[in-house]
């Protein structure tokens, strides 16, 4: 059974209340408050109520982190499942391992760390013309 909640908050001094579906009251809660900052948080509760118009969000569970060996990081990126964020890191390395071998003629080196049972798993990119290396890190949110 999915875990509803209701938060409640203040948009440009207009009251709001959207649906959460989480895990837990905590991560509905930690997800709202990252993904709307210019809100004023009034509260939580459980429900099983969902009114007709009223959004509903399922908060994702897994993030996609990518970052690089110089010191950029790109956004993170929220998913709902451990499949589609495999997925996803498994694309976009085989995606930039393509342009860069491409565009500077090299080999790029590919380190795969995958471990379904905790749902968790990296993808390293090592750029042999530079010797610099792209993380892309499937974790928990």
């Amino acid at each position: 059974m999915e875990n509803k909640y209701e938060i409640s908050y203040v948009k440009n001094n207009v009251p709001q209340a959207n649906i959460y579906i989480a895990e837990s009251e905590e991560l509905a809660e930690k997800f709202f408050k990252s993904t709307r900052p210019d809100c004023l948080y009034a509260g939580i509760r459980k429900t099983n109520t969902v009114k007709p118009g009223q959004p509903v969000i399922e908060v994702p569970l897994w993030l996609l982190k990518i970052s690089y060996s110089w010191g950029d990081e790109e956004a993170d990126q929220k998913f709902c499942s451990f499949e589609d964020a495999w997925k996803a890191a498994k694309d976009m390395a085989i995606n930039e391992s393509e342009i860069t071998s491409m565009e500077n003629d090299c080999e790029v080196g590919l380190s795969i760390d995958k471990n379904e049972t905790k749902q968790e798993g990296e993808i390293i990119l090592h750029y042999t013309y530079d010797g610099t290396y792209c993380s892309y890190k499937v974790m928990k949110y």
